[in-house]
C-alpha cells in the first residue's frame, strides 16, 4: 500500500514532502508523506484490533497537531489515493469539458482536505 501510497501526484508540493517518520515494523522506520502517515496509523489501529489488543478511542484519532478527527474518516481518500496511483492517475478520456472541470474540482477537493493536516493554506 506505501508504494502506491508514494506514487501520488500532488499538485501542492507539501502533499509531496517526506516530513514523516514512519514505524512500519520494530526495527523497520521510514520516512513519507502525509498520505503515508494517515495510513500507517489506519494499518496500526486495524492491526490492535484484529490481534485482539486494547483498543481505545485514542487510537482510532489521528494524532496531529492542527486536526483532530477519527481514521476512519481519511480512508476513503486513503484509497482513492492507492486507487488512482494504481490506475497511474489515468481516468478514462473524454473530450466533455464538464467532465474535466469535474475530476480537478475533485483533485482539488481532496488535496484541500489534506492540506488541513499539515496546516498549509
Amino acid at each position: 500500500m506505501f508504494e502506491l501510497l508514494s506514487r501520488a501526484r500532488w499538485r501542492n508540493s507539501q502533499l509531496r514532502h517526506r516530513r514523516f517518520r514512519l514505524r512500519i515494523s520494530k526495527k523497520l522506520k521510514l520516512s513519507g508523506t502525509i498520505i503515508e502517515r494517515l495510513c500507517n496509523g489506519l494499518y496500526d489501529a486495524r492491526n490492535a484490533f484484529l490481534h485482539g489488543n486494547a483498543i481505545y478511542a485514542d487510537h482510532w484519532r489521528y494524532k496531529g497537531n492542527t486536526v483532530k478527527t477519527a481514521l476512519g474518516n481519511v480512508a476513503p481518500v486513503i484509497y482513492r489515493t492507492a486507487l488512482m496511483s494504481y490506475l497511474d492517475w489515468k481516468l478514462p478520456s473524454t473530450t466533455d469539458i464538464n467532465n474535466r472541470i469535474i475530476q480537478m474540482y475533485c483533485d482539488q477537493l481532496y488535496e484541500d482536505f489534506l492540506l488541513q493536516f499539515l496546516r498549509v493554506p
